[in-house]
């Protein structure tokens, strides 16, 4: 017989464990740091200037989407409960989640940002995305059309450093903006 974990949703948030001690303490920041994502927190999360979420210069669209997963998850709990959010700035309904997210998924995808550069490979009105992402499987030239072996050194520099968009295009993966 599997033995079924309980997720922290199960007991933290349908009230399977007391809402105190840890438990409590962990909702609370995961509830401050929502807060702090939809600006209505008492330290805010910076936005670019034209308002995507901005934690690190490296790589930080994989913070905004744990962001958006994170908030995505307690808008469905909020709609769930027929609950707000009560954050410092002010309450937050299940509907003011959803619209945060979709302003930040928009951004990424090129849909409301101000170049129109969907920063998801493979996507984007007119192909409109990162051409030359930092990747070496994407860089160098695939096998079967070029059997010469390519040693690690050799296609770092022959291939990585080219300043041409990819021979190899990884649809679905995301990049972030360069700013």
């Amino acid at each position: 017989m599997v033995e079924r974990s309980l997720s922290m949703r199960e007991l933290v948030l349908e009230g399977k464990v007391k809402n105190s001690g840890k438990w409590a303490e962990y909702k609370r920041h995961a509830e401050e740091f929502i807060c702090a994502c939809i600006q209505k927190g008492s330290y805010n999360v910076n936005r670019t200037p034209g308002g995507l979420l901005w934690f690190l210069p490296w790589n930080n669209v994989q913070y905004i989407a744990t962001a958006t997963l994170a908030t995505t998850v307690y808008s469905i709990y909020l709609e769930a409960k027929h609950a707000s959010l009560n954050c410092p700035a002010g309450s937050a309904t299940p509907s003011d989640l959803i619209a945060s997210i979709k302003s930040q998924v928009g951004y990424i995808l090129g849909v409301s940002n101000l170049i129109n550069m969907s920063y998801m490979v493979g996507f984007g009105n007119g192909g409109n995305y990162p051409k030359q992402i930092h990747h070496r499987g994407a860089s160098m030239i695939s096998i079967k059309k070029d059997a010469i072996p390519v040693t690690c050194k050799g296609g770092f520099e022959e291939w990585f450093h080219k300043n041409a968009p990819n021979p190899n295009v990884l649809d679905g993966a995301v990049v972030s903006p360069r700013l």
